[in-house]
């Protein structure tokens, strides 16, 4: 799961960097608009849960993995909440800092509000609030 982080983060750094060169901000508007399908969360979901409840010591592992697109999806969630309400970048440092010291505690928040993003669409719901 670190080196899928890993691998993402260097893919994203990239997008970000071409992003700069032939599309000036475009990569913000991509990111902050990323979020899953919920089709495709059902799925995760479902096989989350039969991980669990195997009881088996490797496929436990998998949950780890598994849980990787409801983070991306909840940073960029958490993203663009700081830039649809105009916050600091300072809220955003708090988050990472959260999830460096705390990922063990944020992690199944993360998840949950995923789904929830997924399944109810929360930033059309934030976003009508204004």
């Amino acid at each position: 799961a670190g080196q899928l982080c890993v691998m993402l983060a260097s893919v994203v750094l990239a997008r970000w960097w071409q992003s700069v060169l032939y599309n000036p901000g475009g990569f913000g508007k991509e990111f902050h608009n990323l979020r899953l399908f919920p089709g495709f969360t059902a799925v995760l979901v479902v096989l989350m849960v039969l991980c669990y409840a195997s009881g088996n010591p490797y496929l436990s592992s998998w949950m780890l993995i598994l849980a990787v697109p409801f983070l991306v999806s909840s940073i960029a969630l958490a993203h663009w909440v700081v830039a649809r309400k105009q916050l600091g970048g300072s809220w955003l440092a708090v988050f990472y800092l959260m999830m460096l010291f705390f990922m063990q505690f944020v992690l199944p928040v993360l998840v949950i509000i995923a789904v929830a993003d997924s399944m109810i669409n929360l930033r059309k719901r934030i976003g009508t609030n204004e």
